[in-house]
């Protein structure tokens, strides 16, 4: 099964001077306020729907291989209408195959995409008694084409031993994690949009697995045990009319729904973190949650504001926030968008359908407001070439040339001299999604001064404190593999050595841990080629995610051989990587008696008890 990263980024309590920020910015948008003709802030000339788009007949959205896939009910048979991400523009439409495809209110109404390129896509049943909920499956065939087949097929049982059981509303959303093939396995999920009687009393989300491309016969069925805002009086917890989810690994999932800010939630229904802040999605009347994570930041896409918004909001925006380390309930707001909005045309979709793509150096975002419109804005960090970030591919980097004298770009400074020069040239090289096109040479080992202080060939820059340096670099000899230092204020302080491979291109990285000051580079001896500098925070602190109640803590953290857990009787204890694999497990017998780490690998851990969901905490082990 395909693993997701599943933690919240630990954010430095001090922004650096100049560090990168998160900008927004349109790329393009069909919508009937994007073509209609303004004056001011008043459509003087109506606008028009994309030909494809009918009035609650789009729901489900997703992208895959440079092409948005959009379920259309609009004509019959429904199809998938496909789109050209770059522009919007339509490209084609696939028919559904109703020769399979039979059953339920509608007979499709949400899609995703499997890694490998699969369709699933599932139908509305209203009354899951008398409509059973289906998800289908199409696979690409070699000659062009698709095959459908029916992945799933459930009906719920109108009684069990004598007792009436509730109806299920399945099928006005629905998720997928993983792949579908026989090597490989997955899950299904969905949310009841009914919890109220008699339908069912608790808001309650249906898991299939999928094991080697059979989907379970029965669901697991997990019960919400709290959603935000609670309910008053006498009403019951609920998601509420087309609720929307996102798995994020095989244990944690976020909820979205009508009357509740979205939510993340582990398997057994615990709620982890929600919106509770100043910053928060809009909470009633339609839902979407788009969850992801772009250069050491974690991210949400959902709706702002929908097509019956107040009269002092545009309808039918969308925003971006951040989630920190302490969860969504201090999330901030990056932008909301498009400054008119999508439009406000009334519909009873209730879905504000989302999808992203993210690249290396920037996260297009895909939005739609059924019958309003689509849209597609970028999400780039600017200042990517400044006090944190240095790409020799980058313009005022690749222009310099042969430097025999000390220049500052960006707060990099490069300390050259007559005879000592440094160099940046055309060099083509690739790793971690960076495709770089030029590099900063080193001609030979840097010099200092009888202070410690730079003279030539070396590179300095400021850092506020606790940071992480990482360098993409290559020695200058193919045959011999040589080592930059870094070094703070002074030359002989050496806080880390990273090796510069000959054979390729690599990356290495120091953890700094002391005060502010100014960090060195420079060879040890010979030549090093540089090709990207960055510098980010370093968490010197991990918050906790705990269930309400006892507050439990995990320390020392980060650690490096041994930590203790305040546990108050005793508790078997799992540690797990952040993929959700099993590392190691520990009865822990009182708060004195300690789990042994030194057998894990430098990274991030999750550290929950194996038989309770009492606490879930984060740990770092250096």
């Amino acid at each position: 099964m395909r693993k997701f990263t599943f933690l919240f980024v630990f954010v430095f309590a001090a922004a650096l001077a100049g560090a990168q920020k998160p900008v927004v910015t349109p790329v393009w948008e069909h919508s009937v306020n994007s073509t209609a003709t303004w004056d001011g802030d008043v459509p003087i000339v109506p606008g028009v729907l994309p030909d494809w788009m009918g009035n609650m007949t789009e729901r489900g959205m997703a992208f895959y291989d440079g092409k948005l896939y959009i379920m259309s009910r609009k004509v019959t048979p429904h199809v998938i209408q496909v789109l050209d991400a770059e522009t919007g523009n339509a490209l084609t439409s696939i028919p559904i195959d109703t020769a399979i495809v039979k059953g339920g209110t509608y007979l499709a109404n949400d899609l995703v995409i499997t890694p490998s390129g699969k369709i699933l896509f599932g139908n509305l049943a209203t009354n899951t008694k008398t409509q059973p909920f289906k998800v289908y499956m199409m696979a690409p065939k070699e000659g062009g084409g698709y095959t459908t087949t029916t992945l799933l097929s459930w009906n719920s049982k109108d009684s069990i031993e004598g007792v009436q059981q509730p109806m299920y509303r399945l099928g006005d959303g629905f998720a997928f994690y993983g792949e579908v093939s026989a090597e490989d396995d997955g899950y299904i999920l969905v949310a009841d949009a009914n919890a109220t009687a008699p339908f069912s009393d608790v808001p309650k989300v249906f898991r299939w697995n999928v094991t080697a491309g059979v989907a379970a016969a029965e669901p697991q069925i997990i019960i919400l045990k709290s959603v935000y805002p609670a309910p008053t009086g006498t009403n019951v917890p609920k998601l509420g009319i087309s609720p929307r989810l996102q798995p994020l690994d095989n244990d944690h999932f976020w909820a979205d729904g009508h009357s509740v800010y979205p939510a993340l939630y582990d398997m057994q229904g615990e709620l982890l973190t929600t919106f509770k802040g100043k910053f928060k999605p809009i909470q009633s009347g339609i839902s979407g949650v788009n969850f992801f994570h772009f250069r050491g930041k974690d991210y949400m896409l959902a709706p702002a504001t929908n097509h019956a918004a107040p009269a002092y909001a545009k309808k039918a925006m969308f925003e971006l926030l951040t989630i920190p380390a302490a969860g969504a309930e201090e999330a901030d707001s990056v932008a909301v968008f498009p400054p008119r909005g999508l439009g406000g045309n009334t519909n009873s979709s209730y879905v504000g359908a989302t999808a992203v793509d993210i690249q290396s150096d920037k996260v297009m975002m895909f939005f739609m407001s059924p019958y309003n419109g689509i849209a597609c804005y970028q999400l780039a960090m600017v200042g990517e070439v400044g006090n944190n970030t240095w790409n020799m591919s980058d313009p005022a980097f690749n222009a310099l040339g042969s430097m025999v004298a000390t220049q500052e770009v960006n707060g990099l400074t490069i300390y050259a001299a007559e005879g000592k020069n440094v160099d940046v040239d055309g060099n083509n090289k690739s790793l971690d999604g960076w495709n770089f096109t030029h590099r900063l040479k080193f001609g030979g080992t840097g010099a200092f001064d009888t202070d410690g202080k730079p003279v030539n060939r070396v590179l300095s820059f400021p850092v506020p404190g606790p940071s992480k340096i990482t360098v993409y670099l290559q020695s200058s000899s193919t045959s011999a593999d040589r080592t930059l230092n870094v070094a703070i204020d002074h030359k002989d302080s050496i806080v880390g050595t990273i090796p510069a491979l000959g054979a390729s291109i690599s990356k290495g990285v120091v953890e700094y841990t002391g005060d502010a000051g100014t960090i060195y580079l420079s060879s040890l001896s010979s030549g090093i080629n540089i090709y990207l500098i960055q510098v980010e925070p370093l968490a010197t602190s991990v918050p906790q995610i705990t269930a309400p109640g006892r507050e439990f803590v995990l320390y020392p953290n980060p650690a490096r051989d041994r930590v203790f857990i305040n546990v108050d009787q005793p508790t078997e204890v799992g540690v797990f990587s952040i993929t959700g694999s099993l590392m190691l497990t520990k009865r822990v017998e009182s708060p004195n008696d300690p789990i042994d780490v030194t057998g894990l690998t430098r990274g991030m851990y999750l550290v929950r008890p194996l038989k309770t969901t009492s606490f879930a905490l984060k740990l770092i082990v250096q």
